[in-house]
This record gives structure tokens, sequence and C-alpha cells, in this order.
């Protein structure tokens, strides 16, 4: 009776095939939405890629405009405050220059005056070795004939 019984399990066959079948399509059915799901996603992620690329390259565009407007303004300030610095420095050094001179100008008075006062000195210093010169030259030709007389 291998008959009956095989003709029940070619049906239980069949009808197991067909049910493996009926899945196999609608796996394939899910996998095609599947598909187009996916599709459609990275068709949208794509678009979002593009959009926050633009974005950035726009951001960092206005950074830079920004960065570069700031360094602009760094470098404005910067150059007043070293305009202000060398005026300043300009300003100090004149008057160190002025005070040197000054200082100078006193020094050299101070020293002419020494000077003068010193060859003051020497000179009177002189005089008085000069006349007690002559005194003793006086004293020393007293015992002596007068050079141009002669001999008597």
């Amino acid at each position: 009776m291998p008959g009956p019984m095989l003709h029940r399990r070619v049906g239980d066959l069949e009808a197991r095939i067909g049910r493996e079948e009926a899945q196999m399509a609608a796996l394939e059915e899910q996998v095609t939405g599947f598909r187009a799901e996916f599709n459609a996603f990275r068709i949208d992620v794509r678009g979002e890629f593009v959009g926050v690329r633009a974005e950035m390259r726009d951001g960092f565009a206005a950074v830079r405009a920004e960065m570069t407007e700031g360094l602009t303004a760094v470098r404005a300030e910067m150059t007043e405050g070293l305009t202000a610095v060398r005026a300043e420095m300009r300003e100090g050094l004149d008057a160190t220059r002025a005070e040197l001179r000054a200082e100078i100008a006193a020094t050299a008075s101070g020293l002419q005056d020494r000077i003068d006062d010193s060859a003051e000195e020497t000179r009177r210093y002189m005089r008085v070795l000069h006349e007690d010169l002559v005194e003793r030259i006086k004293t020393l030709g007293e015992g002596f004939p007068p050079p141009n007389t002669a001999p008597s």
C-alpha cells in the first residue's frame, strides 16, 4: 500500500511546497518593499547630505568672513596701540633728552666755574711766586755791583 500513502505524502509535500512558495513570494514582496524603502531612504539621505554640505560650506564661509573681520579689527587696534606706544616713547625720550641736556649743561657750567676759579687761583699763586722770586733776586743782587758798571 504504498500507493495511498505515497499519494498522501506527495499531497503533503505539494501542500508544503505551496506554502513555502507562498512564503517565498511574500518574502520577495517584502524584500522588494524594503528595496524601495531603502532606495527612497538613500535618496533622502543623499539629499540631506547635500543640504548639510551646503549648510556647512555657508557656515564655514560665514566663520571665515567673521574671522577676517575680527583679524582686521585686531590689526587696526594693534596699529593704533603701537602708534600710541611709539608716541609715548618718543615723548618720554624727548623729555629724557631735555633732562640730560640740562644736566650736562649744568655740569659743564659747574666745571667751567671750577676751572675758572682754579685758573684764577693758579694766577694768584704764580704772582705771589713771581713777586717772591723778584724779592729774592733783589736780595741776592744787593751784594753784587750792577752789571753795566765797570769795576773800580
